[in-house]
């Protein structure tokens, strides 16, 4: 008997650790796009989303630690950096404090819509120096090399503009990158894209469900020559099922077509993170909490 009480009680721990682990423990994520056999320096990009006000450690000191001394070119915050539960910006800001010295770039979330803090949410990137490129675009030097930036709008709850990718700007030989939330888009931005949409894809979904998307970001980014598509939005599925994956992720259907990492169609990569935060249940399982930092090598 006081072998089998001590035996669950070493399973219990075990399992406690790991959920702690898988919460609240982010790992770093190096990816390397592209050839450097063709290619000169990397164009090295820092990307965060899904914070939802949450902390990870005192002053964010995990987050910190993996970060710290990391020379970036572009840093990307991909929106859901506080929701609807945040009742303090003070976690935002230290995340905001410990990030490295470069052009900072941010797109909105559904959930920093409806946060009751997204006034200082604003606040907080403007004092922190970051761009909010809500339907808007920028374009920078790096490396000896031209890119451009187009963030849009949250595609679920925010008025993403189409007219950013049919015309985004970038010219011969200039690298483009855009930002977005999320990997899909919701129903109302879908019918807001719909002369965009049925121009470049033959998926236009009416036969799904309302509450699913109709739209893959990736497939509008590659029609309309973007690069390199970096989103959040999916927490990696959140709880995976070994043998399974993900079983769910918000704004799509089962199974769930981009959950995490790297996805390609024709010249133009996208890439998801699996963000910092959780949301609905404070808990990851076996999809750990990501800091992403990008090589990119371009010809």
């Amino acid at each position: 008997m006081v072998c089998c009480f001590v035996a669950l009680a070493v399973l219990t721990l075990t399992a406690l650790f790991l959920v702690y682990r898988e919460t609240r423990w982010p790992q770093l994520t190096v990816i390397q796009l592209g050839d450097p056999d063709d290619s000169g320096e990397p164009v090295v990009i820092l990307h965060l989303a899904d914070l939802h006000g949450q902390l990870f450690g005192k002053d964010q000191e995990h987050i910190r630690n993996l970060i710290a001394g990391k020379e970036v070119d572009v840093v990307v915050l991909t929106g859901d950096l506080v929701d609807e539960h945040t009742t303090s910006i003070e976690p935002l800001n230290s995340l905001l404090e410990c990030l490295p010295e470069a052009p900072r770039f941010f797109v909105p979330g559904n959930h920093d819509k409806i946060a009751p803090v997204t006034r200082e949410l604003y606040a907080s990137l403007s004092k922190y120096g970051v761009t909010i490129l809500d339907n808007k675009k920028v374009s920078l030097s790096k490396k000896g090399k031209r890119v451009s930036i187009v963030g849009l709008d949250d595609p679920y709850l925010g008025t993403p503009n189409p007219e950013l990718l049919t015309g985004h700007g970038a010219s011969e030989g200039e690298l483009s990158i855009l930002l977005c939330h999320a990997p899909t888009f919701g129903n109302r931005a879908v019918a807001q894209f719909k002369d965009t949409w049925d121009s470049c894809s033959k998926e236009v979904a009416t036969s799904q469900k309302p509450r699913f998307t109709s739209g893959s970001v990736l497939e509008l980014a590659s029609r309309h020559d973007f690069d390199l598509v970096l989103a959040g939005h999916t927490h990696g599925g959140q709880i995976k099922i070994p043998g399974l994956g993900a079983v769910f992720v918000p704004g799509q259907g089962f199974p769930p077509k981009y959950v995490e990492g790297v996805y390609r169609i024709g010249s133009t990569t996208m890439f998801i993170t699996r963000g910092l935060g959780t949301s609905r249940l404070p808990v990851r399982l076996f999809s750990r909490p990501e800091v992403a930092i990008i090589r990119w090598f371009t010809a």
